[in-house]
């Protein structure tokens, strides 16, 4: 369970996420999917009502949950910035497809590629050359892991 206090509007409030379809306010039960207002390939949006205003409630893949109030992230103070995924990730996002191919461990491989692949590269803490450097190492570690299951279950069968 993750729980945040914050005060809007001079009104104390009590968020809790206990599971992955129902936020908690002061006790009240919200259905996530009933305020669900976008939802991307790394994280999906939820605008979660707080007295007479909203706050904005993210859920991430490989990430902890946020909750965002008058554009302040909850959890850490500072002014929250909305991922974005530069243009040039797209490149190794593609050269992940191909791998999808290569049967269960291909496509398991393709799918931890792309997240990798997607937060690192929409990171703001990290420098261009780091992101790029770890993007190819994830692109160039998941077809090597496919490759040498694959040469290696040859070598066994022969």
């Amino acid at each position: 369970m993750k729980a945040w206090d914050v005060t809007v509007d001079g009104i104390g409030y009590r968020v809790e996420f206990r599971n992955s379809r129902q936020i908690h306010v002061n006790g009240a039960v919200y259905n996530l999917k009933d305020y669900r207002v976008k939802t991307g390939m790394m994280q999906t949006d939820y605008e979660i009502p707080l007295g007479f205003r909203k706050a904005l409630f993210i859920v991430r893949s490989l990430s902890e949950p946020r909750l965002v109030v008058n554009n302040i992230d909850c959890a850490t103070g500072e002014e929250y910035v909305p991922i974005k995924t530069p243009i040039w990730a797209y490149i190794f996002l593609a050269l992940h497809l191909p791998n999808f191919l290569n049967g269960a461990i291909g496509g398991g491989m393709c799918a931890v590629g792309m997240m990798i692949t997607a937060s690192v590269s929409s990171n703001r803490k990290l420098n261009l050359a780091v992101k790029i450097i770890i993007c190819l190492a994830a692109l160039v570690g998941a077809y090597a892991v496919v490759y040498g299951a694959a040469f290696t279950l040859a070598g066994l069968l022969h």
